[in-house]
């Protein structure tokens, strides 16, 4: 018997609930320029490490500074740092196009 239509549709709305609530737990390496921890210049989540190539964006919330940037494996990244305890979460990744090595 195939699930019916409003079945699929909860399952579906839990999915895009879980996926949002996935964070991941980083290492980040810093800058300290004027202030301590200006932006990221390299991360590691699990066994990946990456280095920060281009900052496209940062914003700051209340608690929380973002951080929407590109790697040296081609993603797209957006980090959150929650300076109140000083803990690094991946928000967003968006597979990009490999970089050309100089």
């Amino acid at each position: 018997m195939a699930p019916k239509r409003n079945d699929m549709a909860i399952e579906q709305l839990e999915y895009q609930q879980k996926k949002q609530l996935v964070r991941l737990p980083l290492k980040v390496q810093t800058y300290s320029g004027y202030k301590a921890d200006e932006r990221p210049v390299a991360f590691t989540f699990g066994e990946k490490a990456c280095k920060v190539v281009e900052l496209i964006d940062r914003w700051y919330g209340v608690d929380h500074a973002y951080f929407k940037l590109r790697a040296n494996d081609g993603n797209l990244y957006v980090l959150r740092h929650r300076m109140e305890n000083d803990q690094w979460e991946m928000v967003v990744m968006e597979a990009g196009q490999p970089l050309e090595h100089e």
